[in-house]
C-alpha cells in the first residue's frame, strides 16, 4: 500500500485536477497492491489510471520533452534515404510490422519489441534509425544526451533519470538515449564512483519497467563499456556496420542522384571503410564545388583524390 506521503500526493493530484500526476499516483497504488497475479481491484485501478492519462494528454498535447534533459528527435526530412545493409532494413521493417500487428500479438500474450540497443561507429546511422522508427510508428520522439543527465550534485543524476522515465508514463513516446554507455556503465570498474553504479542500477530498473506503449532506443559506439546485465534487457541488439565497398558506392551514387549531380566513379576502386555520414558530406562538398564551377559532373580523378583523403582522415575518428 501507499505510505502517507504517497497517499497525500495522490489526493493532492486529484484535488488539483492534474490528470497526468493523478494517473501516475494511481499506477503506483496499483503496483503496491498487486501481489502475484493481477486482481479485479488492481485491473480497475489501471483502467482509471489510463483514463486519467488520456485526459492529461488531451489537455497537454505537446507534452513530450523534459526541459534541459531531452529535446525533440529530428524527423526525417525526406530528402535523403539512408543506405544500409539488408539486416538493418529487415530489423527496422520488422519492428514496425510488430507494432502494426500489436493486437494479433496481444491475443497470444506477446508484445511488440520496444527495447532496442544500437551499436556501431560514429556516423553509421544510429540516430537516423531511431528517427525513422519513431516516424514510421507515428510516435513523438525525444533524444536524451547522457551528458546532460549526469550531475556533480549528489543524487541529482538519479533524480534526472527518474524524471525522464516518469515522463514516459505520462506521454508515450520513443526515447532515444545517445552515448548510453555513460548511464549503463559497467559496475565492476574500480574507477567508477558509487553514484554512477547507482545510476546504472536505476537505469536497469527503469528499463525493466518500461511501459509497453513506449519505445526505448539506446545507442553507443563504446559497447565494451556497457554493464553485462544491461544487454539482456534489450529485445533487439543491432550493430550497424561501416559500409563495405558495394554499399559505400551505393551511398555515393544515391546521394549524387538526390542532388541532381553526375559523377564518374571508377568501377574497380574500393570505396569502403568510411561512415555513411562522411560519405554524404563528401558528396555534398563535391556537388557544391562542381555546380559553382558551372558543371554538373564530378570528374573521376577529383572524386578519387577527395575520397582517399577522407578515408585517411577517418582512420583517426
Amino acid at each position: 500500500m501507499l505510505n502517507q506521503t504517497e497517499t497525500l500526493r495522490l489526493i493532492k493530484a486529484g484535488c488539483d485536477g492534474d490528470h497526468l500526476k493523478f494517473s501516475q499516483q494511481i499506477s503506483l497504488l496499483a503496483d503496491s497492491c498487486e501481489k502475484g497475479k493481477p486482481t479485479a481491484y488492481t485491473a480497475n485501478l489501471r483502467r482509471l489510471a489510463e483514463q486519467e492519462r488520456r485526459k492529461g494528454l488531451e489537455s497537454n498535447p505537446n507534452l513530450t520533452t523534459v526541459d534541459g534533459l531531452t529535446e525533440p528527435l529530428r524527423k526525417p526530412d525526406g530528402t535523403h534515404k539512408p543506405v544500409w545493409d539488408k539486416t538493418v532494413w529487415e530489423t527496422l521493417n520488422g519492428l514496425v510490422e510488430e507494432h502494426e500487428q500489436s493486437d494479433l500479438l496481444a491475443a497470444h500474450n506477446l508484445n511488440p519489441r520496444n527495447r532496442i540497443m544500437l551499436t556501431g561507429l560514429p556516423g553509421t546511422g544510429k540516430t537516423t534509425f531511431a528517427s525513422m522508427l519513431a516516424d514510421r510508428l507515428g510516435m513523438n520522439g525525444v533524444i536524451l544526451r547522457a551528458d546532460r543527465v549526469i550531475s556533480s550534485r549528489l543524487g541529482k543524476t538519479l533524480d534526472n533519470i527518474a524524471l525522464v522515465f516518469d515522463r514516459l508514463r505520462m506521454a508515450p513516446q520513443l526515447l532515444f538515449i545517445d552515448e548510453c554507455d555513460m548511464l549503463l556503465a559497467r559496475r565492476d570498474s574500480v574507477q567508477d564512483v558509487a553514484e554512477m553504479r547507482r545510476a546504472t542500477n536505476l537505469m536497469l530498473q527503469r528499463i525493466d519497467s518500461l511501459p509497453e506503449d513506449c519505445v526505448l532506443v539506446c545507442a553507443t559506439n563504446m559497447d565494451s563499456l556497457i554493464d553485462r546485465a544491461a544487454w539482456r534487457r534489450f529485445d533487439v541488439r543491432l550493430r550497424i556496420p561501416l559500409p563495405d565497398g558495394i554499399v559505400a558506392r551505393l551511398v555515393i551514387m544515391h546521394r549524387f542522384k538526390e542532388l541532381g549531380v553526375k559523377a564518374d566513379i571508377p568501377i574497380d576502386f574500393d570505396m569502403g571503410g568510411v561512415s555513411p555520414s562522411l560519405l554524404v558530406q563528401m558528396v555534398d562538398g563535391l556537388a557544391r564545388q562542381t555546380l559553382i564551377s558551372g558543371s554538373d559532373t564530378v570528374p573521376s580523378e577529383t572524386l578519387v583524390n577527395v575520397f582517399k583523403s577522407l578515408r585517411k582522415e577517418s582512420v583517426g575518428l
